[in-house]
């Protein structure tokens, strides 16, 4: 595939799928726990750590650090509304069994939601996954927020 260089930053349970999805193309991971640092700039960061209150500014640093200049950060998970606005990213949550999310990644339709949905919602469309755009992150923040909401509701219910 093209010469665009992925890093995928965080490799637990959402940040392995989705390095699985970008191996096609020229992709590397990194995470705090066991891997080294990555060498060079990269056109798409892919950012699937959990959220914390430091979560702003380890993403600013990585961008700072790893992005290439007019490069696209991609954040993959839950976070608070407009944190993605924040960080000048694109909000794309990910769906589907903690064990097995990589397959619900390829089944169910991936949101993208901000000014650069569409430029990042095409590195998946390319590799069959169904995507949907929105305009603005807080969507897709607020989209997944509630689904989170809700299982929990439904797990309290059972």
């Amino acid at each position: 595939m093209e010469e665009i260089r992925h890093l995928v930053i965080g490799m637990g349970q959402i940040g392995r799928p989705i390095f699985n999805i970008l191996r096609p193309y020229n992709v590397e991971a990194f995470d705090i726990e066991g891997y080294r640092w990555p060498k060079g700039s990269f056109s798409v960061l892919n950012i699937c750590f959990e959220y914390s209150l430091g979560f702003r500014d380890f993403v600013v640093s990585y961008q700072r650090e790893f992005l290439n200049q007019g490069g696209l950060t991609i954040i993959h998970s839950t976070v608070p509304l407009g944190t993605s606005r924040q960080l000048n990213a694109v909000h794309s949550p990910i769906r589907g069994q903690h064990n097995r999310l990589e397959e619900g990644v390829r089944t169910f339709v991936k949101f993208f939601g901000g000014e650069r949905a569409s430029e990042a919602a095409e590195y998946f469309r390319r590799l069959g996954i169904k995507v949907m755009l929105f305009d603005d992150p807080e969507t897709t923040e607020a989209m997944k927020l509630w689904d989170t909401e809700k299982y929990r509701n439904d797990i309290e219910f059972a």
